[in-house]
């Protein structure tokens, strides 16, 4: 049996360009999760990582929690394939598509527009992305330009297998990235339509964890968008 846990990075700079980048909540964050895994004895053989800044950075606050407690840490391996689905691309180019079409999209972007402070135009642009993506995922709309939501699961679903692939029976494995990649895993493992994996993406907590356990062709599935190491409540983001 291989277990894999992977782990949503830290908090982002959401609304504070750039984005890729943990901030202060997004290092407590990651912080919290390496303390708790080194008072509970939590060992791996094998660490992953995605490309982008926010997974690298989440990997190595806790890589060196581990170094400072003088518990060995594997060295990471960056496997590309585990980035994030283009979400930039895909609101962009939504809201050309879609804005004329939908009057659900329409008024969600006046209402984006019309937010007066950053709390509301952060509640505002949260359901605005939701929906569009909802849309992309569902093939209302793409582009060439754009990678597709079929593309970026088997993205996802290649990048799982290589892990897999290159790592024995027993082996405790870690990857750090985004919550689409997490949500993708999930819909492969339990056949989850597409819409509704980007809803459970949407869901998943800043620095949340997820286990599956893989035993030949049977997989399980242990504790999900778990934040048990977040013990304050304003550590509780999602982005």
């Amino acid at each position: 049996m291989r277990r894999v846990v992977f782990v949503r990075h830290g908090q982002a700079s959401y609304l504070e360009p750039p984005y890729d980048r943990l901030t202060a909540t997004g290092t407590r964050q990651m912080s919290k999760l390496a303390q708790y895994w080194l008072a509970r004895g939590v060992r791996f053989d094998r660490v992953f990582c995605g490309p982008a800044l926010r997974h690298r950075q989440s990997e190595q606050i806790v890589a060196e929690a581990y170094v400072s407690s003088a518990v060995p840490w594997p060295p990471v391996t960056v496997v590309e394939s585990f980035d994030e689905f283009p979400a930039e691309a895909v609101v962009k180019r939504a809201i050309k598509d879609l804005a004329r079409q939908s009057p659900e999209v329409a008024s969600l972007v006046q209402r984006l527009g019309a937010a007066k402070n950053p709390s509301e135009k952060r509640e505002a642009l949260d359901q605005l992305v939701l929906q569009l993506t909802r849309s992309w995922a569902a093939g209302e709309f793409g582009h060439e330009s754009i990678e597709s939501w079929q593309d970026f699961y088997e993205r996802i679903c290649g990048a799982l297998r290589q892990v897999l692939e290159s790592v024995g029976e027993g082996a405790q494995v870690v990857v750090f990235t985004s919550a689409g990649p997490i949500a993708a895993a999930f819909a492969e493992t339990f056949r989850v339509p597409a819409p509704q994996a980007i809803e459970l993406a949407f869901s998943l907590y800043n620095s949340a964890t997820a286990e599956f356990e893989f035993d030949g062709s049977q997989v399980w599935l242990g504790p999900f968008n778990n934040v048990a190491h977040l013990d304050e409540l304003e550590l509780l983001t999602r982005r």
